[in-house]
């Protein structure tokens, strides 16, 4: 069945999508399995990979597919999605949340929908670009940063031990907000970590320590 021009174009912005996900054709001394020739072999679609330069290449196997074996489409882009996973996290360039969601809106635009790409738990687990970082920071609700400074100002009057452990909840409330992925605190030999954060794909470790001062200040 002849795809139209509604789909074309919903085929045309997914092959600039998945084209960074894999090679077009294996590397030599890389398994066949990872490229979109290999892929294509896998699913029994070898017939639609005409080689040659990537992007029509791409174009003319998820046309194809779609045009007539509509029933693996879904299958296809899976396949592609798992497999460059891999390949892109070994090239130290993992897929990122913003990609997958990208694609979602594709796919969804040719009348498919696949659940595992809309799992929220697996989108949680994608690394985010830096565009996306920077914009979920400005998009901090005030009403959180308000809750968070009355927190923080009634965290001051508790007494000294209940006071640590409140301010612990509190920065991991905060770091909630900013999207830092917060972890919470354990023990190593002899010491203890407070509590960890991500930023910019590195775990950061904290460890607060604060004292009262002679005014009744409390320093962190």
């Amino acid at each position: 069945m002849a795809i139209s021009l509604q789909e074309s174009q919903a085929i045309n912005e997914m092959v600039g999508t998945l084209c960074s996900f894999l090679p077009g054709t294996p590397h030599p001394y890389a398994s066949f399995d990872i490229s979109f020739e290999g892929i294509a072999q896998k699913l029994g679609l070898s017939k639609y990979w005409m080689g040659g330069s990537k992007s029509p290449a791409i174009n003319r196997l998820l046309q194809a597919t779609l045009e007539t074996r509509r029933d693996i489409f879904c299958r296809l882009i899976l396949e592609i999605v798992q497999v460059g996973m891999t390949y892109r996290s070994n090239k130290g360039d993992p897929i990122t949340r913003e990609e997958i969601v990208q694609l979602n809106d594709q796919i969804e635009r040719l009348s498919f929908k696949i659940p595992e790409l809309w799992n929220s738990n697996f989108l949680d687990s994608l690394p985010r670009s830096e565009e996306q970082e920077e914009s979920a920071v400005e998009e901090i609700n005030q009403e959180v940063l308000l809750k968070l400074k009355n927190d923080l100002l009634r965290i001051t009057e508790l007494e000294a031990q209940p006071r640590g452990y409140a301010f612990e909840e509190f920065l991991n409330e905060l770091f909630k907000a900013y999207n830092l992925d917060p972890q919470s605190s354990f023990r190593l030999v002899g010491e203890q970590i407070d509590g960890s954060f991500k930023l910019v794909m590195t775990l950061i470790l904290l460890k607060r320590s604060g004292k009262t001062s002679k005014s009744g200040k409390v320093n962190y």
